[in-house]
Parts: C-alpha cells; structure tokens; sequence
C-alpha cells in the first residue's frame, strides 16, 4: 500500500481512537496534534498509563489496527493472505477479511452455489 493511503486509514483510525478516549474517558487531545508522531506516541502513553484503558475492547482492536499500518500487516485478509480491497479498508479500517472470504464466512448462497468452500481460491 502507498503511504499516501496508509496516511489516510491512519487518520480514521486516530479518529475513532480519539472519539472513545474523549466519549468514555473525557480525555482530550486535540485534532490538530494528532497528524503528528508525537501525537500518537501521547495516546499510547495514556493508553499504557491509565488502567481504565487496558478493558476497553474497542481501543485495544483499534490501536492494534494502528500498529499493523506500521509493520506492513495492515490490509491483508486474515483468511487468504490476499491484499483486502482498499475501497473497503476506507470504508471500515477495522475490517479484517476480503470481500470473498467474507462472503465465505457468512455462508453467502452465491459462494455456497458453486460447493467451494475453500477460502484460499482467489484468482
């Protein structure tokens, strides 16, 4: 992926980080800090400082997510392997499977149709 449209998923992501510290938590940093490393490294910090963090299920997923845009593990499907499709990754970054694994996974009657039900078959 481009680090234009790592930029872009990275700042969903902050985004949706920085609206549960500030809903659940009343912690607030402000917007225009969070386009900085600086301003991440802050999160993680509160995050690591502040045991009320360490069960919310949401934020632990979502700074997971954040931390895989770094190590080159974001967008790849987790059953397949293949490269998730990126209109769905801007759509939802916490999305996990591609379309066609997912569509699998929830039974979907066209996959089911062909009696395939190997998830490793893309094209």
């Amino acid at each position: 992926m481009d680090e234009a449209f790592l930029a872009e998923l990275r700042n969903e992501i902050l985004f949706r980080v920085r609206v549960i510290l500030n809903d659940r938590y009343g912690e607030s940093v402000p917007a225009s800090l969070w386009k900085k490393e600086a301003a991440m490294e802050h999160v993680f910090e509160t995050i690591r400082r502040l045991e009320t963090f360490k069960a919310d299920a949401d934020l632990i997923r979502l700074l997971e997510r954040l931390r895989t845009t770094y190590t080159g593990e974001f967008g790849k499907c987790l059953s397949c392997g293949q490269s998730i499709e990126s209109t769905r990754l801007l759509e939802n970054p916490m999305v996990q499977f591609c379309e066609k694994c997912e569509a699998k996974l929830r039974g979907d009657s066209r996959q089911a149709s062909t009696g395939n039900n190997a998830f490793h078959d893309h094209p």
